[in-house]
This record gives C-alpha cells, sequence and structure tokens, in this order.
C-alpha cells in the first residue's frame, strides 16, 4: 500500500508517481528521520513499513505523533505543541490514531482519528 498507485500506461515519461505532488508542494527541505525520532515515534505505537520513507521538516516535535500507521512517501511539516481554535473549538496539533498513505501533510495541523487518509492528484 502506498506505492504504484498510477499505473504506468498513465506516467509522463521519464515521470514517476509522484511527478504531479512534488509541482505543488516542490519543497525541499525535508530530511530523514533519524535514529532517536524512529525509537520515539515506536514508544508512542506509530507503525511503519519503510521509516525511510517519512520524511520530516525541522522544528518538528515528534512527541505529537501517536498511535499512526505511515506507507508509501509521507512528508510532515513542523509540529509544535500549539492548539488550534475555532470557536469553541479547542485542540492540540498532532497527528492521533490515523493510517496515513502516501502524503504531505504541512505544518501545525491537527489529524485525530482518520481511519484512511491519502491526497489524490488528478
Amino acid at each position: 500500500m502506498g506505492y504504484n498507485f498510477i499505473p504506468e500506461e498513465y506516467l509522463p515519461e521519464g515521470k514517476d508517481e509522484y511527478y504531479l505532488r512534488f509541482q505543488q508542494n516542490p519543497a525541499t527541505d525535508y530530511r530523514p528521520l533519524s535514529a532517536a525520532e524512529i525509537t520515539v515515534l515506536k514508544s508512542n505505537g506509530n507503525r511503519c513499513n519503510n521509516w525511510e520513507d517519512v520524511l520530516v521538516r525541522e522544528g518538528i516535535d515528534i512527541h505529537l505523533i501517536e498511535r499512526c500507521t505511515f506507507y508509501g512517501l509521507v512528508r510532515i511539516g513542523k509540529l509544535e505543541p500549539l492548539f488550534l481554535e475555532f470557536s469553541e473549538f479547542r485542540t492540540a496539533v498532532g497527528l492521533y490514531n490515523c493510517l496515513i498513505v502516501s502524503c504531505d501533510i504541512g505544518n501545525n495541523v491537527v489529524l485525530k482519528n482518520v481511519r484512511f487518509f491519502k491526497l489524490l492528484y488528478y
């Protein structure tokens, strides 16, 4: 899961399944997880079939990711110990109890109890 989601016959010559995604989000400041960050993620109940495909931005508080499963290339923006508020609703920034498949996640977002999250590009 998370790979080969565009059949090869629909890809332009010399392009991979990420080419539209990289056009829409051309940021190059993502980095691989450190061994210590992977240890924290695992201890927080997170799972991934290939941690090398999870990239993050500097300033991420890795402790704000709990009980998530990652598939494919996932790029996560900066997560800080903040709260997002709207009217009387207030919730902590972070990724909690989600299934995330091959997508980019912005800075200081909240994803909670998402059974399946995948961005589609057309």
